[in-house]
């Protein structure tokens, strides 16, 4: 469970994704392609190793995706 302000963030975070995704097809935004912008923003998770970055990203952009899909 999120707490009061990280669930309002959250929620216009997705709402705003979902505006953008009405337009794909002219602005050809994909769910994967919007959490790929917003993950690093959300989770800002970083590693020293390149492998482990890499691998949270795509685990991050994944999840968002879903979320906004």
């Amino acid at each position: 469970v999120l707490p009061p302000h990280h669930k309002t963030v959250m929620n216009a975070l997705v709402d705003l994704a979902h505006e953008v995704l009405q337009n794909a097809a002219s602005n050809r935004m994909t769910p994967m392609a919007l959490a790929t912008v917003f993950s690093p923003g959300v989770f800002g998770s970083y590693s020293q190793d390149p492998l482990t970055f890499m691998a949270n990203s795509q685990a991050e952009s994944a999840f968002l995706a879903k979320l906004f899909g």
